[in-house]
């Protein structure tokens, strides 16, 4: 079952002290086309050659089938791009959770997002 969450741990080694490291985090799909990014609020300092680690959760409920991977910016001082690490975490999503009913496969011009949707009578 797709419980729309993942979860990262994400080593960094400091090379200068920052008194704020963040990430963006961008889910991309198959043929690099980015889908969504996730801005990750300040995870604390971290001073030059010092060791963190951090888990990172992105909520990706309701994402349509298909290949995926993520791009992952390291941010400090809440605007200078210090690294980017392409293609990392390729997986595949194959839930048929998102599937509307009488449906057998997801139509790519659907998108790669299945809203949420209520029908209230009126």
């Amino acid at each position: 079952k797709n419980t729309g969450t993942l979860r990262l741990r994400l080593g960094v080694k400091g090379h200068r002290r920052s008194p704020s490291l963040s990430f963006g985090v961008t889910l991309n799909y198959r043929d690099g086309t980015p889908v969504a990014t996730a801005f990750v609020a300040d995870c604390g300092e971290i001073n030059g050659d010092e060791l963190r680690s951090f888990d990172v959760e992105l909520k990706v409920r309701n994402l349509s089938p298909g290949h995926y991977w993520l791009t992952i910016g390291i941010i400090i001082g809440g605007r200078e791009l210090v690294d980017v690490i392409h293609e990392v975490l390729h997986f595949d999503m194959v839930s048929p959770d998102v599937l509307p009913t009488g449906f057998s496969h997801w139509e790519s011009g659907w998108g790669h997002f299945r809203l949420d949707a209520t029908c209230i009578s009126i």
